[in-house]
């Protein structure tokens, strides 16, 4: 499916197909995304999963810097935060060119 990153994250908002919407097990609960539609990771995996995987919306409770490097390799168009992030991370992550970031 091609198409600009935010539409390909609507479209996985929408109607999820599986692996389309990865999300840690800390940020699943938060965000009120049903568990059924996302493949949900301990966080200590999040970064390995998006090397292997292509979502197209990423839902996470912290960034570490083991995501940051993953999302740097393999962006994905949307990354959904349910806390608040290390400040420190967060610049990196908003001048990512073809990835959007929601969240506090």
């Amino acid at each position: 499916m091609k198409g600009e990153p935010l539409d390909l994250a609507l479209d996985a908002l929408l109607d999820p197909e599986p692996g389309d919407v990865l999300a840690s097990e800390a940020a699943l609960p938060a965000c009120g995304w049903p568990s059924e539609l996302a493949r949900v990771v301990p966080d200590r995996s999040v970064a390995a999963e998006l090397r292997r995987r292509e979502p197209k919306v990423l839902i996470l409770h912290r960034v570490p810097v083991t995501v940051v490097k993953a999302l740097h390799e393999r962006p994905v168009p949307l990354v959904v935060l349910t806390a608040d992030a290390d400040a420190s991370q967060l610049p990196a992550l908003r001048e990512r060119e073809g990835m959007a970031l929601l969240g506090p």
